[in-house]
């Protein structure tokens, strides 16, 4: 961390001091003086509205260099850069969205493609915006029109990605 100067590592797996593996890296973070934000993000799921406007504040007020991390590094990492890179960064979705790829591991087939889905929702409905001559900015798509549950239904993953990333990747 000191070669790198980072200060701050965002754990995506949530707080859970009765693991080992979370004991040693509150316990290095604080040797090391770097702030640890423990913050649960799903890979399988999506978060509330709620939740996503707690990950921007965090994004947009987070002291860097900063390191986010969940177990593989692929899905909740990876939805993570996604908003880093719009909110911080000013990216458009579209472009933002290229973190959740396969080269980094994701696979948009399985179960986890739910993050790509929840992407793609709010991109058809800015596209519907702009054709009304309007703007969409996803963060007001997701305080005003965003319905998680629906599109939580409406998903639908195939079923040899679900294999592979279930019990060959065996991810969380």
């Amino acid at each position: 961390a000191e070669h790198v100067g980072i200060k701050t590592i965002i754990n995506l797996r949530g707080y859970n001091p009765t693991q080992g593996r979370y004991q040693l890296e509150a316990e290095a973070c604080e040797a090391w003086e770097i702030a640890l934000i423990n913050t649960r993000v799903h890979s399988r799921g999506l978060p509330t509205a709620r939740q996503i406007n707690l990950l921007k504040d965090l994004i947009d007020h987070m002291r860097l260099p900063a390191l986010a991390h969940c177990k593989s590094g692929a899905d909740r990492a990876g939805f993570f850069a996604v908003l880093y890179c719009h909110f911080r960064l000013g990216q458009p979705i579209a472009e933002a969205a290229r973190q959740l790829h396969w080269r980094y591991g994701h696979f948009k087939s399985a179960k986890t493609g739910i993050l790509d889905h929840f992407f793609e929702t709010y991109l058809v409905a800015a596209q519907s915006a702009q054709n009304q001559g309007e703007t969409l900015a996803f963060i007001d798509w997701v305080n005003t029109a965003y319905d998680r549950e629906a599109m939580e239904q409406n998903f639908k993953p195939r079923g040899f990605a679900n294999f592979w990333v279930d019990w060959i990747l065996r991810r969380e």
